[in-house]
């Protein structure tokens, strides 16, 4: 031990610690100084824990307290500014909209204080040198780099705060306003779930979980590990009170699906690192080391890795209430009856591209891993604090666990360090309330990193086989598909997905006729879940956008004017089989057009032997809602004392602007009132009505109706009762609290996916600029122009860094992005984007008013990913006649095609 003398934030600190403990552990821990993040399981990856030692900037997860000698000054991000006091650099944040999730933001501007005190005017490549340990999953980091050179020119006093202050006296809708908590999140005051002060009597949890992709269990034996130093118990399957099978979210004409995903495995494991116990210790070290105390005894069953290997004859069921691993079958028929017609089409064409393709398996890749609590509260509930994106969608599941009445399960959403759709699904929650509840204390637990990438669900795997029909004249014809969904280990979002990608192959162009066949294959992978942007629809769109850019080939015809003759027009219809609310497509391409022709003609002067580069396009759309139900929302507005209004509504904000977006709604609905009259209550499902969940682009047009709708009746009764203020409604007894419902009743869609599956699109054109290197294969993606239409923008701030953050996500998808069951363990492995290799992105808006939006808006969190990764690979084909099929492009296919093209002629 040792007692480590040093000054912290400028005060004097003494404590008394092991020389080999973290330097994060002591800031965190013994200092309480939460701020400092823990992200990448002490792997020096994220630098979400980044700090400043003796004038240099080191990431305290990867600095033993040996090498912190007496008398160090130690600057966390509490030391650079307070929400009493925040510096110009956290300033610069927020006025730049560099803060989304905000869990990585302090270790960024503990970055950026130290460059910017040696330099306020870095140039951008000095910002990502210094910056390159340092991660963000949401921002896709231009804006990060605009804070930094902000900051500086503050520092500096080029600029003054009162020259980028923006005058929100008449209200904020459409202006450039910061959130509303982004200093909080700049100055390290939030608390995630791993920073909430609990009780001392707080037990802790790990997870036992099975090191094998598929067997069946044996036997489980527990009794040494409960007599381990510290352990309360340990729970398996026998323990669970309720139902331990849960159901997926499945399309309607799902009919046949059985709840298949066990809480905790009690007889057959089908994924690489299934539950199958709960070790609850006093502290997390004596929950972890009883982990290897649980003894299980498997028999090993042959692993399926892809739907062909699940599919071939004599394959074990792997949910063995099911007859085999093809679990479900949609269909997509659009202006045919029957497939023949798309046939005798493809014959009567005159040319015809037929090909191949598979998407990679796609992580989520946050940099808070994930998390949560229980407790016993005072009116008896169990009560559930996490980063849930869907807390009352979450209560009547986790109540059916519990074998309890949903009214005595209360849910807590806390601040998230980012979701990307992973948290529309129960995770950890279950294990802390059923621990929770049998020891009636509260419970803790904190996956590792490795542990949060293994075992959540993923963005599954698309096979598909693709024809598609064209005229000599630049035409399409139809279009003949059949895809095989690898769906993971039970159904996950199964059938929704095949549904998904139907409705969206080919984007928004128009396709007179189309059957396809989409089939959900169960493997011995990660669970298909909401993921990363777009559902189902971001990988077929990567295969429907590189098919186009062949057939335009094929006819020797520019990618962009091709899509531009077939780009939807007014009275077109989607392949749901009726027309989208709007047709923006065209002014898009227009928009896009001069950019596009002045990238190819740089292109053309940069290109050279040894580095080719090229220009490729992708259009994409995706639906504003849950498909085919009557998605609800509901939302209270309450008049306050001082004539301001609280917002009740649980509209989770995983970092997206949930909190800008109800700010900018209420200040139009309530005639310019002030931001600071406007109150939001959102996180608490005790406190909130159900205004359904945060994710299918969803909120802005269903719960930002129930906002507006909300705020107009508080409105009417003030105006119908003579009232001017709450002193009068008061004097009057009229009711302070009014009901804002939003019901989205006309949509549907049948079992050959025709119909109306929601009431809004949104749409996004992106043009990727690359650069190859001939001799490895390696792309560098120069350069991301983005043409987005999601109706009319009320917080323009969000939507751009939306905008930004799904471009970088989408080039992520297309180029590194590969995860692999039971072995993509962490952050670089997974291969998440980086400043160094992540491209500068330009957003343009084109704002085509939505008439079921709220004021016009449709959302706009999912499409803008959608259409990046298929641009890059037809910028790659652009560049050296490499046509990428097989995705990621990584350098080796990237090198295969390449001398595939060689050998057809392609001309360089």
């Amino acid at each position: 031990m040792r007692l480590a003398r040093f000054y912290v934030n400028g005060a004097r600190k003494e404590i008394l610690c092991s020389e080999n403990t973290r330097l994060l552990d002591v800031i965190r821990n013994d200092l309480h100084l939460i701020g400092t993040k823990r992200g990448c399981d002490n792997e020096d990856q994220c630098g979400a824990c980044s700090v400043i030692l003796d004038g240099k900037v080191v990431r305290s997860c990867s600095v033993p307290m040996r090498k912190v000698p007496d008398d160090t000054r130690l600057i966390t991000i509490e030391g650079i500014g307070t929400l009493d006091n925040p510096h110009p650099i956290q300033k610069a944040f927020a006025y730049e909209g560099a803060i989304q999730c905000g869990f990585c933001t302090p270790g960024m501007i503990v970055v950026a204080k130290a460059l910017l005190d040696k330099n306020t005017n870095p140039t951008e490549q000095e910002i990502r040198h210094a910056f390159e340990a340092n991660l963000c999953r949401c921002t896709g980091y231009s804006s990060i780099i605009r804070a930094v050179q902000l900051g500086g020119k503050l520092l500096s006093g080029e600029v003054k705060e009162e020259d980028i202050k923006v005058d929100t006296s008449k209200g904020i809708f459409g202006q450039r306003v910061p959130r509303p908590n982004s200093l909080a999140k700049a100055t390290g005051a939030i608390k995630y779930g791993d920073d909430i002060q609990l009780p001392a009597d707080t037990l802790h949890l790990k997870i036992v979980r099975c090191p094998h992709h598929h067997a069946i269990i044996k036997s489980i034996d527990i009794s040494d590990a409960e007599k381990m130093p510290g352990i309360v118990g340990v729970l398996t399957a026998k323990d669970i009170p309720g139902q331990n099978r849960l159901a997926g979210n499945q399309s309607v004409h799902y009919k046949n699906v059985i709840a298949n995903e066990p809480v905790l495995h009690d007889k057959n494991v089908g994924r690489w690192g299934c539950p199958i116990a709960i070790v609850v210790g006093e502290t997390v070290e004596q929950a972890a080391a009883a982990v290897d105390g649980v003894k299980i005894e498997y028999e090993v069953l042959p692993t399926y890795q892809t739907p062909k290997e699940s599919l071939a004859k004599g394959a074990i069921p792997i949910v063995p209430e099911y007859a085999g691993n093809h679990t479900f079958t949609g269909y997509l028929k659009k202006g045919i009856q029957d497939k023949d017609e798309v046939e005798k089409a493809l014959e009567d064409s005159d040319i015809v591209v037929n090909q191949s393709f598979s998407t990679s398996r796609q992580s989520h890749l946050v940099i808070e891993s994930d998390n949560a609590i229980a407790f016993i509260d005072d009116n008896d509930r169990i009560t559930v604090m996490s980063k849930s994106v869907a807390i009352h969608h979450h209560i009547p599941i986790l109540a059916s666990v519990l074998g309890v009445k949903p009214e005595k399960v209360r849910w807590i959403e806390n601040p998230s360090g980012g979701s990307f759709g992973y948290k529309t699904t129960i995770t950890c929650e279950s294990y802390v309330a059923l621990a929770a509840m049998k020891y009636r204390r509260p419970c803790k637990i904190v996956y590792s990193m490795a542990e949060t990438i293994l075992t959540v669900g993923k963005r599954s795997r698309v096979f598909v086989n693709a024809k598609m029909g064209a005229s000599r004249d630049g035409r399409i014809k139809s279009l003949l598909y059949d895809l095989d969904l690898d769906c993971g280990s039970t159904d996950g979002y199964g059938s929704i997905l095949v549904y998904k990608c139907h409705h969206y192959i080919g984007g928004p162009h128009n396709i007179p006729k189309a059957y396809g066949e989409g089939r959900v294959v169960l493997t011995n992978n990660n669970t298909a879940s909401a993921c990363c942007r777009g559902l189902g629809a971001t990988q077929i769109q990567l295969v429907s956008e590189v098919l186009i850019d062949m057939v335009a080939a094929k006819l020797g015809m520019d990618p962009l004017e091709f899509r531009y003759a077939n780009a939807w027009r007014d009275g077109d219809i989607g392949n749901w089989g009726n027309r989208p609310d709007c047709y923006p497509y065209p002014a898009m391409l227009e928009k896009l057009r001069p950019l596009y022709q002045a990238a190819k003609e740089t292109a053309r002067k940069l290109s050279n032997n040894k580095k080719k580069r090229g220009v490729g396009i992708a259009g994409a759309l995706f639906g504003c809602g849950i498909d085919d139900i009557p998605d609800t929302s509901i939302v209270w507005a309450e008049l306050n004392p001082d004539n301001g209004v609280t917002i009740y509504a649980s509209w989770a904000d995983e970092g997206q602007g949930g909190d800008i977006s109800i700010l900018a709604i209420v200040s139009k609905a309530m005639k310019g009132l002030h931001p600071e009259k406007i109150r939001m209550v959102t996180r608490d499902t005790s406190m909130t009505p159900d205004s359904g969940p945060s994710l299918a682009s969803r909120q802005t047009t269903v719960t930002g109706n129930a906002v507006r709708l909300a705020c107009e009746a508080l409105l009417k009764a003030m105006k119908d009762n003579n009232c001017q203020n709450y002193s009068d409604m008061i004097a009057k007894g009229i009711p302070l609290r009014y009901e804002g419902k939003h019901v989205c009743n006309h949509v549907y869609c049948d079992e050959n996916s025709q119909g109306k599956p929601v009431e809004n699109w949104q749409y996004n054109l992106q043009m990727a600029e690359v650069e190859v290197e001939v001799a490895t294969g390696k792309v560098n993606v120069v350069k991301m122009t983005s043409v987005v239409d999601v109706g009319v923008i009320h917080s323009p701030l969000a939507v751009e860094g939306q905008c930004e953050g799904g471009a970088n996500m989408g080039v992520g998808f297309g180029l590194w992005e590969d995860f692999r069951s039971g072995e993509t363990n962490s952050l670089i492995k997974a291969g998440i984007p980086n400043f160094i290799n992540s491209p500068p992105v330009e957003c343009h808006y084109i704002e085509t008013f939505r008439h079921g939006g709220t004021y016009g808006a449709a959302g706009g969190g999912e499409a803008v990913s959608m259409g990046a990764a298929p641009a890059v690979m037809n910028a790659i084909y652009d560049a050296c006649g490499a046509r990428i099929c097989e995705f990621p492009a990584k350098p080796e296919r990237v090198l295969e095609a390449l001398k595939k093209g060689k050998r057809e002629g392609y001309k360089q």
